[in-house]
């Protein structure tokens, strides 16, 4: 979209209901990939306005529009993301909880509250044998690779995208493909392997 352009279209034609909820939290990553994350932070809140309070579209909605939020101001972004972990932890969601939960931890440690390396750890645990398709940019995979790096666990951080690059391959996921390749080429960078 060029600057100036038509603002992003954040509407579905589907009825009241989960097949429109999920169509609007998906439609709203769709714009963050193709648009960017000020754009997408309008869908996500359009589409948190449309639904259902604890149910998974408004899990993914809150955790979408958390990490959109991010970008521009880190403390608007994690009470966002808790609200994400609340909603989870009512529904009993396993993986929903491990996903918010990074994302919160992720986020404070963006925040300046210190990495959760360990806690972001038993989150990967959890999701790794999931056949849900998971965000990317929610997925405590590759927050956890970030947090390695930043860490300095490079070695560590390294083995977690190529993990995850082989995985994405295997799944056919070329959503996840550019945001893998772009920490795996960077942590090799960072290893001296030009």
């Amino acid at each position: 979209r060029r600057r100036g352009g038509p603002a992003p279209r954040c509407d579905v034609d589907a009825p009241a209901g989960p097949t429109r909820s999920q169509a609007l939290a998906l439609r709203a990553w769709a714009v963050a990939s193709l648009e960017g994350f000020g754009p997408a932070a309008r869908c996500f809140r359009s589409a948190l306005d449309e639904v259902d309070a604890g149910t998974p579209s408004e899990i993914e909605v809150l955790q979408g529009l958390a990490w959109s939020t991010h970008e521009t101001d880190v403390r608007l972004a994690e009470p966002l993301a808790r609200r994400a972990l609340s909603s989870a932890e009512l529904s009993g969601d396993v993986e929903q909880i491990a996903v918010s939960q990074t994302l919160v931890d992720f986020l404070c440690s963006l925040g300046g509250k210190g990495i959760s390396i360990d806690a972001v750890a038993s989150a990967v645990e959890v999701v790794q044998s999931s056949s849900r398709r998971l965000q990317i940019m929610c997925h405590p995979d590759w927050l956890h690779g970030m947090l390695l790096v930043w860490e300095d666990r490079l070695p560590e951080g390294l083995q977690r995208f190529q993990t995850m690059l082989a995985d994405a391959i295997a799944r056919g996921d070329e959503q996840s493909l550019p945001f893998v390749l772009f920490h795996l080429a960077r942590t090799e960078l960072l290893l001296g392997s030009w």
